[in-house]
């Protein structure tokens, strides 16, 4: 697959995300809204006999090479594919822009031990920040780490 070969299935809108098809695609008449969802909640697009992530497509309909890394939603909306909101990362910087459901505090680096333990990780190696009375104090405490190591 080629931006030349993908331009000739689909437009793209890049300011709103969505993909439609330029040609009828079985009962689905040209110009109509590309939009079904793989179980992880990507939108899923197949082209010329392969199904490819929306995102991924993305990447390619606008800068025309495939993107050499992964494709990150930004704001962490999956399904939201415009090209502001996409960007191309390593899997390390990917993991990061994560939030993480299992935490007390939902924030990275902050667990309730108690009482609060902040860490992080800097350079392959995981900092102990210290413990904290209250949860406003390590989340700044955390904040303040990212702005200095520049995590």
């Amino acid at each position: 697959m080629n931006q030349v070969t993908l331009k000739n299935y689909l437009r793209y809108d890049p300011d709103t995300g969505v993909f439609t098809r330029r040609k009828a695609w079985g009962r689905r008449p040209a110009g109509s809204v590309i939009n079904s969802m793989n179980s992880h909640g990507y939108v899923q697009i197949s082209v010329a006999g392969r199904s490819y992530t929306a995102q991924r497509l993305a990447w390619l309909y606008v800068y025309g090479t495939w993107p050499d890394g992964v494709i990150d939603h930004i704001n962490r909306v999956r399904n939201d594919n415009r090209i502001a909101n996409l960007r191309c990362v390593n899997r390390s910087q990917n993991a990061l822009n994560t939030e993480y459901t299992t935490s007390k505090a939902k924030v990275r680096g902050v667990t309730y031990c108690p009482p609060w333990r902040v860490t992080i990780q800097v350079d392959g190696k995981r900092r102990d920040l210290g413990r904290f009375h209250t949860l406003e104090e390590a989340v700044a405490a955390r904040i303040a780490a990212e702005l200095k190591y520049k995590v």
